[in-house]
């Protein structure tokens, strides 16, 4: 048992609570729905040096939200490129609208529905986080019960929503793509899918940080980190 279950286990927190990132798991407390916290279980700590990947060195307990926002969920050094704080992204106005240089049409945004995905990872799939085509997709979800290999992106839109659009290869249909941002609306009336987009979100940025450093590819990391931090305000509103 890892120390991120055994920590759930203790407190009794579902094992659905578990958001299993590349090289940390986050345990998401919400039996307080007023006071949701986050603890993070690392394979290592910048701020905290131990040779041990096991040690409990490496992990933060009980984070308030603001705390955890705070922390480093990946574990590695990253470049902090000077990210914007405001919560106010419609007044922003360099925002970076449909993603850093991203030249794709949005397919859907965000809006209420009256409907609930609460049980929403049959239905999608977050993309992996720490992997180099995240500065192509950024964000994105895979709707493989909708179409194989549907792929969508988010991105910050000028009027501080979420827009989305298609990445990977495969060109989807109208009704396909209907289906696929119907189930993202829906999935986002569920505060533990909200949840772990944000922490997924989290980690990308990270990463986007801390594996572009001094490649050609720097800048566009950067561009990207600042895209992400858009997208957390805007689930900041939510």
């Amino acid at each position: 048992m890892t120390r991120a279950e055994e920590y759930a286990n203790d407190n009794k927190i579902d094992e659905e609570n578990i958001i299993k990132l590349e090289h940390s798991w986050v345990v998401v407390n919400n039996n307080d729905e007023e006071n949701v916290r986050y603890s993070v279980f690392r394979q290592s700590n910048p701020n905290r040096y131990t040779a041990l990947s096991t040690s409990p060195l490496n992990d933060d307990v009980n984070l308030s939200y603001q705390q955890f926002l705070q922390t480093n969920v990946n574990g590695e050094e990253i470049f902090n490129a000077g990210l914007p704080q405001t919560s106010a992204v419609s007044a922003t106005s360099n925002m970076i609208q449909m993603g850093s240089k991203s030249k794709t049409s949005l397919v859907g945004i965000f809006g209420k529905v009256s409907k609930t995905l609460t049980a929403y990872g049959k239905q999608i799939r977050f993309g992996v986080t720490g992997h180099p085509d995240v500065l192509k997709k950024g964000v994105h979800l895979h709707f493989d019960e909708v179409v194989a290999k549907m792929e969508l992106g988010l991105r910050p839109t000028q009027n501080g929503g979420i827009g989305l659009v298609q990445v990977g290869k495969l060109v989807g249909t109208a009704d396909d793509i209907k289906r696929a941002v119907t189930l993202f609306n829906q999935a986002m009336n569920s505060a533990k899918f909200r949840t772990e987009l944000l922490t997924r979100i989290k980690s990308a940025q990270e990463y986007a940080q801390h594996a572009f450093r001094f490649t050609k590819d720097s800048q566009l990391a950067i561009d990207k980190a600042h895209e992400f931090n858009y997208l957390i305000k805007v689930l900041e509103k939510l």
